[in-house]
């Protein structure tokens, strides 16, 4: 019988409080749970990310404190 995979969280749900704080503005590349590539551009992280052969990958970019969202 084989094992049902669980509902792996993403993006900004894999970070904390204290992370969010930290990085916002930023974009980020997270490998296996870790951020391994921070940066402003979304184009350059996401090439450093695409080049590593994990298969546990998220992109994810954290919004500004500053910004405001309309709907």
């Amino acid at each position: 019988m084989q094992k049902k995979a669980g509902v792996r969280p993403s993006g900004l749900s894999m970070l904390s409080s204290k992370e969010l704080t930290k990085y916002q503005g930023h974009c980020l590349g997270i490998v296996e749970g870790k951020i391994k590539f921070v940066g402003k551009e979304a184009n350059k992280v996401l090439r450093d990310l695409l080049q590593i052969k994990s298969r546990d990958k998220v992109f994810t970019c954290v919004p500004n404190l500053k910004a405001t969202m309309v709907k």
